[in-house]
């Protein structure tokens, strides 16, 4: 391709620089510039000095853009070259600064005169015909574009000569639409300002050849948060809550281990694990028809669902993209049934009964209803108290599911009252996850949402994905930070991310008769093996963790698991086997700092009767449960005054 050869090598070294730096500021930056929505297009083509300021060095955004100008913006920007073809305008001379830009454009059809062979040069265009030339720009440069339906309120007042050129950009994303009061508006009529014109022109840049013209980013926003106490301070309180190495909470993790994932300064602005500083208590300014194309597409009763998103974050100040991850999830995808539509209707009794094809006759106010955050719709009680509540809410349209739902999400997840009645805020995943202001004083409320110290740089991961696949947004960032606040630290090595916990055992004795004991670095099989011990060998018990032991055998130390070690002495008589006094030591007691816990997979459900045999109940992943105890290697627990046990493997312990 012709076009764009000579911008290649200097617009590459800038772009990515604007990409690994957030670009905050920058040698040629206006304060102007500063947060303008096209910031950062507008300073690529100030680089590559397509766009300039005026004599006294304001670049002026928000003023209107002449066809002069915007003329200029398309022949430099995509580097056109003149045909010879003989053209003329009888309002513009040869020795004007615009002339030959005019005259390239007009052999390339990408302008045309006003009819009396005018170009007139310094009459602004509107945001319309801006789009119609950049179209036959594109059509020059040989790219085609498939229409997309548009999805602007005013889309009735575009012009029908410009109305098929506008759906080829919105398909390519150049044209992205304004959003106001909650509603995407295109504006045809309305003139187009500098800044507008430039984030056009770099967008198509990018159309052109995406790999040298990334797309770029809105620039985001950062705050630290400071609280009155240290670092260590913070890590001791959560060391003493048990936090896990593994989501399915079998391990406890080192102290090591939670200084790196607790310490913000380990996660950097250039990592996706930055995301768990993402503001969620406020909306992220996406668009619909980004939403649509990205994450709800086919997704069910979900699909074309993005206005409903938006109406709710910014009814409830919740992140929009936060909403949709949480509806996915309890939906599969927009597929359950809950989310497909239950019939529900009222009795004679006036109470509430799903509609069947023996009732339906005798039921009135029959509603199909719709849930899509699985609100009260507990396993044991999935499609009738789902149904049932959406009915109570009024939710009978997706959209009403959507907006009315997300009021369950702010309370239970981000905005939420203490016991004393104050207002409290997990915005950002890290609070969610380490809840510094917990650790204040005994008075303050400490919900914590999860024990595994990756939790919140798990998710935060999976919300930068997000982010990177839509342009328009807003991201806000709030990094915590404390007295004695660490810097950079390295992560521990694999066998150090496991705490050595205290064992009322104090020696033991292998009972591995057939075959020798692997000792291993860490406490799982996955660990490489630094001895083996043979049948009735002593050993010393330095620690716990889980079912396994950290034993010394003469000059080695390694972790064995208890099913192999014994606490009684050898006798030459019998077999040595695993004792109930070791096996009791095994057991960690819980009880004591746990009440609430949330499963990592679905989940079988017994009661009572069954424990041992087959469960006739599922409960599906991340069901939050009461935890009332523990018998064996099950939790007995309580999901909507329901009890009944569940594997401890399953469950990921909540502090709280």
């Amino acid at each position: 391709m012709a076009f764009l050869q000579s911008k290649r090598q200097l617009v590459t070294g800038f772009i990515i620089f604007i990409l690994c730096s957030f670009l905050t500021t920058n040698v040629f930056a206006k304060d102007e510039l500063i947060g303008h929505y096209a910031e950062q297009e507008i300073r690529a083509l100030i680089e590559l000095e397509i766009m300039e300021g005026d004599s006294s060095g304001k670049f002026l955004p928000e003023r209107d853009i002449t066809r002069a100008e915007f003329v200029k913006l398309i022949i430099e920007g995509l580097g056109v070259e003149g045909t010879g073809a003989d053209v003329t305008f009888e309002d513009i001379r040869s020795d004007e600064w615009f002339y030959e830009y005019a005259i390239i454009a007009a052999q390339h059809g990408i302008v045309e005169g006003d009819g009396s062979a005018n170009f007139v040069p310094n009459r602004t265009i509107t945001r319309e015909e801006m789009a119609v030339m950049i179209k036959r720009a594109l059509d020059t440069a040989g790219v085609t574009l498939k229409p997309e339906s548009l999805p602007f309120v005013d889309q009735h007042k575009i012009s029908d000569w410009a109305i098929d050129d506008i759906k080829q950009l919105v398909s390519a994303d150049i044209i992205k639409g304004e959003l106001k009061n909650d509603q995407l508006y295109f504006s045809p009529k309305t003139e187009a300002p500098r800044g507008q014109a430039a984030a056009f022109i770099y967008r198509t840049l990018h159309t052109i050849d995406p790999e040298t013209y990334p797309e770029l980013k809105p620039i985001p926003t950062h705050k630290e948060t400071k609280y009155p106490y240290t670092f260590d301070y913070m890590v001791d309180a959560q060391v003493k809550s048990t936090p896990k190495v593994d989501g399915a909470g079998k391990y406890t993790a080192s102290k090591a281990l939670v200084e790196y994932y607790a310490n913000p300064s380990n996660f950097g602005k250039d990592t996706a694990e930055y995301y768990q500083f993402l503001i969620l208590s406020e909306p992220a300014g996406t668009v619909a028809s980004e939403l649509n194309k990205q994450f709800l597409n086919g997704k069910g009763t979900l699909d074309k669902q993005g206005k409903a998103f938006i109406e709710a974050a910014n009814k409830e100040n919740i992140n929009e993209l936060y909403l949709i991850t949480h509806a996915l999830h309890e939906t599969g995808n927009g597929t359950s049934s809950l989310a497909k539509g239950i019939k529900v209707g009222k009795d004679k009794n006036g109470k509430l009964q799903l509609v069947t094809d023996k009732n339906k006759k005798d039921l009135t106010s029959i509603k199909t209803t719709y849930n899509m955050f699985g609100i009260k719709a507990v396993d044991s009680c999935a499609k009738e108290c789902g149904a049932k509540h959406a009915y109570e809410e009024g939710w009978f349209t997706p959209h009403d599911a959507i907006v009315g739902g997300a009021v369950f999400i702010g309370e239970g997840y981000i905005h939420f009252e203490d016991p004393n009645g104050k207002y409290s805020s997990l915005d950002t995943l890290y609070k969610m996850r380490w809840n510094p202001e917990g650790k204040i004083t005994p008075n303050v409320w400490s919900k914590q949402y999860a024990t595994h110290v990756q939790w919140a740089t798990t998710q935060g991961r999976k919300l930068a994905e997000m982010y990177d696949k839509i342009s328009t947004y807003r991201a806000r960032f709030d990094i915590p930070v404390y007295s004695g606040h660490p810097g950079v630290t390295s992560l521990p090595k694999p066998e150090d991310h496991y705490a050595v916990l205290p064992s009322s055992v104090a020696k033991a004795w292998t009972t591995a008769k057939d075959t020798k004991l692997n000792v291993r670095k860490g406490p799982t099989t996955n660990f490489e093996i630094v001895t083996t011990l043979s049948y009735r060998t002593e050993v010393k018990v330095l620690g716990k963790n889980g079912s396994w032991y950290k034993i010394q055998s003469g000059s080695h130390e390694g972790w064995v698991s208890g099913d192999y070690i014994s606490s009684e002495k050898p006798d030459k008589k019998k077999d040595v086997k695993a004792d109930a006094a070791l096996n009791e030591d095994v057991v960690v007691n819980i009880e004591a700092d746990v009440s609430f816990g949330q499963t990592v997979t679905d989940t079988p459900f017994y009661d009572e009767s069954d424990r041992s045999g087959e469960a006739e109940v599922t409960l599906p992943a991340e069901t939050e449960v009461a935890i009332l105890g523990t018998v064996d290697d099950m939790y007995e627990v309580e999901v909507d005054e329901v009890k009944g046990f569940i594997l401890q493997s399953d469950v990921e312990r909540i502090n709280n």
